[in-house]
């Protein structure tokens, strides 16, 4: 027993002496998978391939930003910037001269921090990866204006009108109950991650009116709508007449997808609202085992009527 505490007692002193890039050389398994593809693809600077679970510099992430710019265009970026028109300028920060980050700031993905700077070495939060990842697909024609959100802690921050078509697309995502975090830290791995993604992602337009989603698990119910601002309390109601589990996704024709389920009922009731892009109303559907609840196709159903609904989907048997 003595020598195998000696032993667990050295290798803890040999982990501790190492360097701390060597302690997290190796990305976090749920982000392996995505890290390892982007490196493959070229998209990866060497010296931000280690470290992974650091803080993201906010000059690490201009050098990958260039990079996906030109992967995405097929081109390298003085040929990018000739084709726009566009050329350096070294003297846009008094604190660097780095092609990356002059590069980033006359594409308009970053700007500096003030008194001229560019702060390379500061951190970025998700918001301002958000942002920045929204102005590269305005750089490839993305009419990102067609896009919105359902988050509800953005509501008066500055990256509200910039987080429609990076969540559209999968780039970024919540981090749960609704929540988009803005302010929140970014690391090495999340920022490899969600430059990949953006590389991946479709970047076409969609048309302007996107068509009507059909009710997720069957039924034969026309949408109804409810108001924006009434959803959370909606789903708030539901929740205390027992609705059991709930799912938010992105749907395939465009923006987020509120699920309720009855599990207890055992007869599949489900509320579904449906965020429509650039309106301010949200599709109601619901899909129970039978029409239970008709649905007036068009109406505009307040408050009071949807706590009608989803006391009769409660009470359904």
């Amino acid at each position: 027993m003595r020598r195998i505490l000696t032993i667990l007692l050295a290798a803890a002193l040999l982990l501790a002496a190492l360097p701390a890039s060597a302690v997290m050389a190796v990305p976090s398994s749920w982000a392996a998978a995505e890290v390892e593809a982007a490196i493959a693809a070229g998209l990866v600077p060497q010296d931000l391939q280690g470290n992974f679970q650091a803080p993201v510099s906010r000059g690490a992430v201009a050098a990958m930003f260039v990079r996906l710019v030109e992967l995405t265009a097929g081109q390298d970026i003085d040929a990018f910037l000739a084709s726009r028109g566009m050329s350096l300028n070294d003297q846009a920060f008094t604190d660097t001269a780095e092609k990356s980050a002059l590069a980033a700031n006359i594409l308009g993905l970053m700007h500096g921090v003030g008194d001229g700077r560019f702060d390379g070495e500061s951190t970025l939060t998700r918001a301002q990866i958000a942002a920045i990842v929204n102005r590269y697909a305005i750089q490839f024609g993305v009419g990102v204006a067609n896009y919105t959100h359902s988050f509800t802690d953005v509501s008066g921050h500055w990256v509200s009108s910039e987080l429609g078509w990076p969540v559209h697309a999968g780039i970024i995502l919540g981090v749960g109950e609704g929540r988009f975090n803005p302010d929140g830290p970014l690391s090495v791995e999340q920022a490899i991650m969600i430059a990949y993604r953006a590389l991946k992602a479709d970047k076409t337009t969609p048309p302007a009116v996107e068509p009507a989603p059909t009710a997720p698990t069957g039924g034969t119910a026309e949408p109804g709508f409810i108001s924006k601002d009434i959803c959370e309390e909606v789903r708030a109601y539901a929740l205390e007449l027992g609705f059991q589990s709930m799912a938010d996704y992105i749907h395939p024709a465009g923006g987020w997808q509120i699920v309720i389920y009855n599990a207890p009922a055992g007869q599949c009731n489900q509320l579904s609202f449906m965020f429509e892009l650039g309106n301010d109303y949200w599709k109601y559907n619901v899909s129970p085992r039978r029409n239970m609840v008709p649905i007036e196709s068009g109406k505009v159903y307040t408050m009071a009527e949807m706590k009608a609904v989803i006391e009769k989907c409660a009470n359904y048997q």
